[in-house]
Parts: C-alpha cells; structure tokens; sequence
C-alpha cells in the first residue's frame, strides 16, 4: 500500500499516521480536511459533542465501534497493544517488518515512544 500511495504522488494520496492524529490530532486533521477540500471547523475536533443531538451525528446502536466513536480522540489504543505481544515476536519485528523502519517505528524501543513521529525532522523524513 505504501508503494501505491507513493506512486500515486501527494496529489492522490496522503499518508496519514493512526499516532499521529491521536497524539496532535488538530494539525493532522486541518492536513487531512485540506487534502480533501474540505474547510475546517473547529467542531472536527470535538465529534462526540455533536452525537445523538438535533442536527447533529446519529450513529447505529448495532455498529461494533460506536461506543469508541462517542469517545473523544484519544490516546488510549496507542499503549493498549502493550504487553499482549510475546517478547519472541518483538524480537523479530526488524526482521519480518521492515515496513515498519521504514515509516518511521522505532523496532528496538519497546513500549515505543511515539512522541518521536511528532518530530519535525520525523515529519520531513516521512512525507512522500
């Protein structure tokens, strides 16, 4: 996939880091609502506030992830994966994911320090 975005070229396809938008969703979300041509609105930060109110978003009660999206952005997921991957795994993540270096994943820190994908020089390095 990333191959194909980075062929498409930045016009067609914007690389968008799960980490990222957590961690700083405002920046990220104003580079995603760009890209799309969407003008931006303060309230794309704040969606759980607009549930289940007049003119607002009604969302299924059958849908599995809409106890999640009641939620506001938050960073809960990034460390929740922490722990439930066997050391032997991790071990061998540089070696069968190489994918991961590549976009910037430290494989050797465990838990990972995620504050380093906000980096400015990691946002240089990153982008297509």
């Amino acid at each position: 996939m990333w191959e194909a975005c980075k062929s498409s070229g930045p016009e067609i396809c914007l690389p968008v880091y799960y980490e990222r938008l957590v961690l700083d969703p405002k920046p990220q979300m104003e580079r995603i609502l760009k890209f799309i041509g969407i003008k931006w609105d303060d309230r794309v930060i704040h969606h759980e506030q607009a549930i289940g109110v007049k003119g607002g978003i009604s969302l299924s009660k059958k849908e599995p992830s809409t106890n999640q999206v009641n939620k506001a952005v938050n960073q809960e997921a990034l460390s929740k994966w922490y722990g439930e991957i066997p050391a032997s795994t991790l071990n061998q993540l540089k070696k069968e994911a190489p994918m991961l270096k590549r976009l910037g994943y430290d494989t050797d820190q465990s838990p990972p320090d995620y504050n380093k994908l906000l980096n400015p020089l990691a946002e240089k390095t990153l982008n297509l």
